[in-house]
């Protein structure tokens, strides 16, 4: 896999919007929290752009993502979720992206580029945090210097542990992201997996979003795709704030008919805590002792 360098302090990193418009009320925070980590802020031209009424247009945002993926000076490109970030996959610069590696980052619909890039490009881009996620916790805040100033291989470290849905060990490259996304990316031309190669599938969804019915439907596509072969294990992340059972009843119906190696957590999703998953790196997830442990390092 290729991996970008590992960050500098006094680095900059890109802000762009190619999910969904900025507020702009929302930037001077953003801006704070970047400063905090001794990293500084470019935003993108069009980052509060809304020409689409909730965005800019499909090209206003392949630009600003292409001309972030082109600056040498830009080390690290950052965005939130929202809706519409799979429009811009026919007009991103692939090619751009392989001869200048760098840190790519999001969560939630950030999901429809992030997986998409690796499997086209072999770059290893990270789920699990926008631009604000450092705000919201101290846990947030390590999980993202070890993922990205540290180097060597990080310690996953769970913020309130794991619960067993289906015994047993496995390993493969971490594949996934927020689970509608994930889902209509399968059978898109541009998640061009690797079906031959072993893999982790992580995934998250929110009660806010999907109910349990929605949840097996995505996940049902998934498990319909050709990519369900090469799945060896699975990762959830948060769904609720407190216990759910008929999520609860969903996973182990899923886990019973599976028979893999299957964990749940709360350490990434759009709740609290914000853990950061390399897509791409090898992995290993032993259920029966609650462990996931990364393989390589995140970045060189």
């Amino acid at each position: 896999m290729l991996k970008p360098k590992r960050l500098l302090k006094g680095d900059t990193v890109a802000v762009i919007s190619p999910c969904f418009a900025t507020p702009a009320e929302r930037l001077p925070d953003i801006l704070k929290a970047i400063e905090n980590l001794g990293l500084k802020a470019r935003l993108g031209k069009y980052v509060t752009s809304v020409t689409e009424g909730y965005c800019a247009s499909p090209y206003e945002r392949a630009e600003d993502f292409n001309d972030a993926v082109r600056d040498k000076n830009v080390k690290m490109i950052l965005f939130d979720g929202g809706e519409v970030c799979n429009e811009i996959l026919p007009l991103i610069d692939y090619a751009a992206i392989a001869e200048n590696p760098k840190i790519i980052c999001s969560y939630s619909d950030g999901t429809s580029l992030l997986d998409p890039i690796t499997t086209k490009t072999g770059l290893v881009t990270y789920y699990g945090q926008g631009t604000l996620s450092t705000l919201y916790s101290q846990y947030n805040r390590e999980c993202f210097k070890s993922a990205f100033f540290d180097g060597g291989v990080p310690a996953y470290k769970t913020a309130k542990g794991f619960k067993k849905i289906y015994g047993g060990k496995a390993s493969g490259r971490l594949i996934g992201g927020y689970l509608l996304n994930f889902s209509l990316l399968c059978g898109n031309p541009y998640f061009t997996f690797d079906g031959n190669i072993d893999h982790i599938l992580f995934f998250e969804d929110n009660i806010a979003f999907n109910g349990a019915p929605a949840v097996s439907r995505y996940i049902s596509n998934i498990e319909q795709s050709g990519l369900w072969k090469s799945v060896k294990g699975i990762i959830v992340g948060n769904y609720s704030n407190t216990e759910n059972k008929e999520f609860d009843s969903l996973l182990n119906r899923f886990a019973n008919k599976w028979r893999l190696p299957f964990i749940k957590c709360d350490d990434f999703g759009h709740g609290e805590f914000q853990a950061i998953l390399p897509i791409g790196i090898e992995c290993e997830i032993n259920a029966d002792r609650g462990t996931v442990e990364f393989k390589e390092s995140f970045t060189k």
